[in-house]
Formats: structure tokens, sequence, C-alpha cells
């Protein structure tokens, strides 16, 4: 079971309607700061979570209330409502050539509709479902919890304290993990040696605390029998829950020759811990709930942390996503080093006069028969030149022109593509060194195929930056003319 699909109408910086398209697996969410990625995220946590405040949330330019609507599909669903638990769900469970779905609304407009012949008030705080026979949205009794059941969300946000998730409270991942190893542990026998022992200690009998505080309740116990008549006090210790325990713990790490509390660790250690309680919580999670799925929503985990680590860290999470579902918002290149087209989803958000707009990964693939490469990815969903994806570019307009030598390609975009001559490319010859006019695309291509030439300047990122962008406009000229070739 998963997000297949949001449509969001006038939610935060995105007037109108939006629909957004997900894969099963990891969901990459790039682009610049302010450009709305957090918007996704925001709008799984109103639909599954709600909130008090929706001013927020509300897109500033337009008075028509927002709204978030999901398709959750999954081959498990026909299964899930023939459970006597979720069986309210069978009449909104749809059903096109894809398989089984829900469509699932949440909206603070509120509207009056009727429903088995009875006025119902939908609001803010409740979710709605599609009915396929009355053909509206509709909220009966209790349906709130159970489609809440069904999806669990967590979020690792980039302002996540670490410990909001080294928690040991049980609505926590690390209180949820001790807590279910907790119920194996009551069942053991030094849980009963633990449970006699404290009645021993606590209860009556000599030297227990019972027996040492009967000073104090006999004198209230005189007091207030002299004020209100016969009565008795008695103090009970009585064993606390298991729970009680466990919220009192603490997660310590030896990082050298010290053992000392994860709080007091650098925050790249913090990070590291947290993430690997998600990854140990969503393996365990996998194996042991019967129907609702994780879904991980995680917002620039690869802070503070060492590339390798980051690198390290986009493997686990790949690993993680053959199972359940991640939304990804990053700013690093090296997480996109697991993306994989087959079983993943890049969405790149960017703004444009102030008006955001997403591009998928699908819509990219410059290169004849090729999935898009990392540079070209890194390109698009960074905005950051690399020699790599200019080499790539260089070699596809080769293939098409096909001008026989390098230097027939320099030619060629001087002659037919404007490029300028900005350059001087010197090499060595028969007879000693031989200087060449180059345009910058042929400088950058020579530079970067012979780094033992010592002969010429290295050039320079805004060089790469303009060489990309203008081979680029060259290679969508050349596709342009071929697709409409006859």
């Amino acid at each position: 079971m998963y997000f297949k699909s949001l449509t969001i109408t006038n939610f935060k910086s995105f007037e109108g309607e939006q629909p957004i398209i997900f894969s099963k697996g990891i969901n990459y969410i790039v682009g610049n700061n302010n450009c709305g990625k957090s918007t996704i995220i925001d709008a799984l946590r109103y639909l599954a979570e709600g909130t008090r405040d929706t001013s927020a949330l509300q897109n500033k330019s337009t008075s028509e209330d927002f709204s978030v609507e999901a398709i959750i599909a999954g081959e498990e669903l026909s299964q899930i409502v023939e459970d006597r638990k979720y069986s309210k769900l069978k009449d909104y469970l749809l059903l096109n050539e894809d398989g089984h779905y829900f469509k699932v609304r949440h909206s603070p407009k509120e509207e009056e509709i009727e429903q088995n012949g009875k006025k119902v008030k939908l609001d803010g705080k409740k979710i709605t479902l599609w009915n396929p026979d009355t053909q509206r949205f509709e909220n009966p009794t209790g349906i709130d919890a159970l489609f809440r059941s069904l999806v669990d969300l967590v979020p690792v946000l980039a302002d996540t304290t670490t410990s909001e998730v080294v928690d040991f409270g049980t609505t926590k991942p690390l209180g949820r993990l001790i807590a279910a190893v907790s119920q194996k542990f009551q069942e053991t026998d030094r849980w009963t040696a633990f449970q006699k022992a404290h009645t021993e200690a606590f209860s009556d009998g000599e030297e227990s605390l019972s027996s040492l505080t009967e000073n104090v309740t006999s004198q209230v116990e005189r007091l207030v029998q002299a004020q209100y008549g016969a009565a008795k006090v008695r103090l009970d210790f009585d064993l606390p829950d298991a729970t009680t325990f466990i919220k009192g713990g603490q997660l310590l790490v030896t990082d050298g020759n010290y053992e000392t509390p994860l709080c007091d660790k650098g925050t790249g250690m913090q990070r590291a811990v947290t993430l690997a309680l998600i990854q140990v919580y969503s393996n365990i999670q996998h194996k042991t709930k019967e129907h609702a799925p994780l879904t991980l929503l995680l917002d620039e985990p690869e802070t503070w942390l060492h590339p390798r680590a980051q690198i390290q860290l986009g493997e686990a999470l790949a690993k993680i996503s053959e199972d359940e579902q991640l939304f990804l918002i990053t700013h690093s290149p090296y997480m996109l080093r697991s993306y994989r087209p087959a079983q993943h989803k890049l969405l790149i958000f960017s703004r444009e006069n102030n008006v955001p707009s997403i591009q998928y990964s699908d819509e990219l693939g410059l290169l004849t028969n090729q999935k898009p490469s990392l540079g070209e990815i890194t390109y698009f969903a960074f905005g950051i030149s690399s020699p790599e994806f200019h080499d790539e570019l260089w070699g596809e307009i080769h293939c098409r022109i096909d001008p026989g030598s390098e230097s027939g390609l320099n030619k060629a975009l001087n002659e037919k593509y404007g490029f300028d001559y900005k350059k001087t490319w010197i090499r060595e010859g028969k007879n000693g060194l031989r200087s060449e006019s180059a345009t910058i695309s042929y400088y950058i291509r020579s530079s970067s195929h012979h780094p033992e030439n010592r002969h010429n300047k290295p050039y320079t990122d805004d060089e790469l930056e303009e060489s990309t962008e203008s081979l680029i406009a060259v290679l969508k000229a050349l596709q342009s003319t071929h697709t409409n070739t006859p």
C-alpha cells in the first residue's frame, strides 16, 4: 500500500490544482531553496494527521479553500477490507486497470451532504473517502480512525531534534521499538522476580517502604479521625507499568574512550544514530505490522553527514524502499547516487516568476536510448555543471553531426551554431607547439581528455556552465530537427 498520487489545490505556494505522481519506492524531491519542496511532506502530514492551524497551508493568492486529495493504492487493499476491523472501508474501495485504490480527501472547507438519508456536516477535522455509488466524498462514523490506522507516517525533518526520535515515549520510533521488546520481557522469569522483589520492598513487612512510612500515615490518620470521624489512611506503592521504566531510559554511545549520552555527542553522530534508528524501526515494523507499511518523510537527512556517509545512507534508504515508500528532500548529489529510474522517481521543483512548477525525471534524458545520467540529473536538479555531463553532451552532438574529428566538431560549432572562438588550445606537434582556435566547448573537452597537457590554463566554472547551456541548446535543436523531419 502506498501513496500513488497527490492532488493539491490552493495549497501553500501552489495556486489552483496541482497533480503530483509518485513511485512506490523513493521519491527524490530536489530543487533550489524556497521553491516548494516541503509542500509534499506538509500535504501528506495534513492529510493523515490534520492540524489545528491551517492558515499557513492556505494559498494567499486566492480565497478558495485548499484541499489535499490522495490516491492510495496496493494489491493488499482488497484483502484488508475483508478484515472485520476494516470492513467499513469496503464500500469505498475503487478499482481500475491498475488495481484497487482509495481516493481520500481532506480540506478545511465546511459543507453539508446527505449521507444514508441524514444530513452530515463535513469540516476540516474529518477525512473523507470517495464513494463510487453516490459519486461524492463521505465521512461515515469512525472512518477517520480506520484510515489513520492504515497510514504510518514517520517524519524526520530538517529541524527534527535528536530527542524527538531518540525518545523512549511509546509514540516515538525508539520508544515503539523498546515497547515491542518489553512485551516479551514481561513474560520472562526476570520480570517475575522483579515483581516479587518490588512487593517485598514496598508492601507490608519489616524495613519495607510501607512500614517506614507508617509514622507519617498514622499522624495523618489521627488528624483525619479527629476532624472528620472514623477513617483509615495508608500509602500504597503498586508496581508501575513497564512503560514507566522505559520512558526513563537513555541512549548511550561510546565514541572513543568514553561512554556518554547521545545528546552530548556531535551533530554528525546524533544524525547518524537517528537515521540508523529509523532504518531499524522500518525493518522491524515491516516484519511485524499486518497492514500499515511505513511512509518515511525525510527532509535533508544528509545534514551533518560526511559525503561517504551520505552515499552509504542513500544505499540504505534504497534498500528500505524495496518494502516501504520514502519521500526524500535533498540538496546532495551524493544522495542521488542510489537513484534507480525503474524503481524511483525524481521530482525537480523550480520557481519562475514566483510560480512553482514540478518536472519529473522521466522528462529528462537528453541522450539517445539512455536514462538520465547522474551528471544530467545533477545539472537539472541542482544547477551544477559537471565535466561528465559536458562530455556526454559533446559525445551525443558528435554522433548526430558526425563531423569526423574533434576539431571538426569544434569548427562546426563555430560555423553552424555561432560558437565564438574565445580560447586557444595549445598542444605539442611534430615540430613543436601548435595553437588552435577553440570554442569554449572544445577547450573544455580537450582539457578533460588530455589532463597531461600543461600548456593551457584550467577552464573556469563559469565557462563550464556557459558551455553546458550552449551544448544543451544545440542538442535540443538537433533533436527538434530530427523529430520534424518527415
